[in-house]
């Protein structure tokens, strides 16, 4: 795994061991990034279960302003810390649950938030309801969710579905302000 382009571009990552955590590939955030590329620049960014920080480093190599990376399980963070590291950066880590997380972050705006929640939870339903209701991304702001393919989701009011990309048993959908 390595940062795709920017400033740390082609930088190796380190990552997990285990089977069963599943990091946001290097050609599924590449062709992300290459959709949002324009808008990095200057940007803010949540990166909700942030698990390597390779989305959050990848956002910050590209030039965003500010990247909040939230994740709580142990081993994520310890990898977090060690890429960040790496990269000779300085994270903004909330080390809480996603619910815990936003419930602090619910006076701030993000230009961009991606969701990768563990699969095999509805953490990405919940978290689109609570972003909504606490109204925390910016008004041109996008939402990016990583979801397999057979996952149902329910868009809270006053958002629409803006684009869906599939990769093999995966989809990125991306979600922003409804505009009436």
């Amino acid at each position: 795994m390595r940062i795709v382009a920017g400033k740390h571009r082609g930088m190796q990552l380190y990552t997990f061991d285990a089977d069963n955590i599943r990091p946001t590939t290097d050609r599924v955030r590449e062709n992300i990034f290459n959709k949002l590329q324009f808008g990095i620049q200057n940007s803010s960014v949540l990166d909700l279960f942030c698990g390597t920080g390779a989305v959050s480093l990848e956002f910050l190599s590209r030039g965003a302003r500010e990247v909040v990376s939230v994740d709580n399980n142990k081993a994520s963070i310890s990898l977090i810390k060690q890429n960040f590291k790496k990269a000779k950066e300085t994270p903004n880590l909330v080390e809480k649950d996603y619910i815990q997380a936003l419930n602090t972050l619910k006076n701030n705006a993000f230009d961009y938030i991606f969701l990768d929640p563990p699969y095999a939870t509805d953490f990405g339903d919940k978290a689109l309801k609570i972003i909504a209701e606490f109204d925390i991304l910016a008004q041109d702001g996008l939402i990016i969710y990583e979801h397999l393919v057979d996952k149902n989701f329910s868009i809270p009011n006053g958002y629409e579905l803006l684009d869906a990309k599939k990769y093999g048993t995966i989809v990125v959908s991306y979600i922003g302000r409804r505009n009436d």
